[in-house]
């Protein structure tokens, strides 16, 4: 940060090339090494107008953005549609028109064999003009399905044949309920080599033996009766989820705190204090906290070693 201007309307003044929005949130560490923050009112270029500003914030911190307004709302757009490539091919068997539809893997290798469905061709009709480019266009259009067409194939006779775009889009649907049907049961696939734990009870499995999962049963998040008979099947029979149970009736670990969040996702690595990324040394007091308005606080534990962040909650500490 670069400067302070007190008025009827203090102006913090950013150094640096970085880019604000108004309702952006802003955190720095004051002198005593605590996290305080504030919310920016009006951003124009490096000139923030803070909501309050925290008595604590002096020129020369450094300031850590919180919360991103312009990302949050990229991220409340539709920002991306999962569906399953599809490939469709349209034959002419003569008498009959026979549409199969596979559905694929991201790679393109068939996810199932093919779904049919068959119509009788009872009048062939010559078309005007080529019909290839009208036929991939009705047999494309899957609208809210969960499928996204990867390719339509086409029998050579089809481009001069006429068919009805309500033919085309009637034997689509029918071919996509077909379809749908079929995926609600998948056969079931050889488990790769060193997942004992996912084979079936009658290959006498082994239970996982983790540490975390010893000590944390809830951490098998079995929160209905379906997830604790799988876990029984194969000789879990402790098998709980966090938010069944009280805080204080779940095993805690020697120091009495329960794990409630296992992450990828670092602050120190964030912060630029990772030690095994070249980070520096921010000399902190630890363990770090996490602390809700409500009072309620998080310890934070750095298993550098596995590269995750551990979150856990002490029941009755405020």
């Amino acid at each position: 940060m670069k400067e302070i201007r007190h008025g009827r309307q203090p102006l913090v003044i950013v150094s640096g090339t970085a880019a604000f929005t108004n309702g952006d949130g802003l955190c720095f560490f004051d002198d005593a090494r605590n996290m305080q923050g504030f919310r920016v009112n009006k951003a124009s270029g490096n000139h923030l107008t803070p909501h309050v500003l925290p008595p604590s914030l002096r020129p020369g911190m450094t300031l850590y953005r919180s919360q991103d307004m312009a990302f949050d709302r990229l991220m409340a757009g539709k920002t991306a549609t999962r569906a399953i490539p599809l490939h469709s091919r349209l034959c002419d068997d003569a008498n009959r028109l026979t549409l199969s539809l596979t559905p694929l893997y991201p790679d393109g290798t068939p996810l199932r064999p093919a779904v049919t469905h068959s119509i009788p061709l009872t009048r062939r009709e010559e078309a005007q003009q080529p019909q290839a480019a009208n036929i991939r266009k009705q047999l494309s259009r899957l609208g809210q399905t969960c499928y996204a067409a990867s390719a339509v194939t086409l029998d050579a006779t089809l481009d001069s044949l006429f068919i009805p775009s309500s033919t085309l889009a009637a034997m689509r649907r029918a071919a996509v309920e077909n379809l749908t049907a079929a995926m609600q049961y998948v056969e079931p696939q050889p488990l790769p080599a060193g997942r004992p734990f996912l084979t079936p009870a009658a290959d006498s499995a082994a239970p996982p033996s983790t540490p975390l999962h010893s000590v944390f049963t809830y951490l098998h998040n079995a929160a209905n009766s379906h997830a604790r008979q799988f876990y029984c099947d194969r000789g879990v029979t402790d098998a709980t989820a966090f938010e069944t149970q009280a805080p204080d009736t779940l095993p805690a670990d020697s120091d009495g705190r329960l794990l409630v969040m296992q992450c990828r996702y670092c602050l120190r690595h964030e912060m630029g204090w990772c030690p095994r990324h070249g980070g520096r040394d921010p000399h902190l007091r630890m363990p770090l906290t996490l602390a809700l308005d409500n009072g309620t606080r998080f310890t934070l534990h750095f298993d550098c070693r596995n590269c995750q962040m551990l979150v856990y909650y002490t029941p009755n500490q405020q």
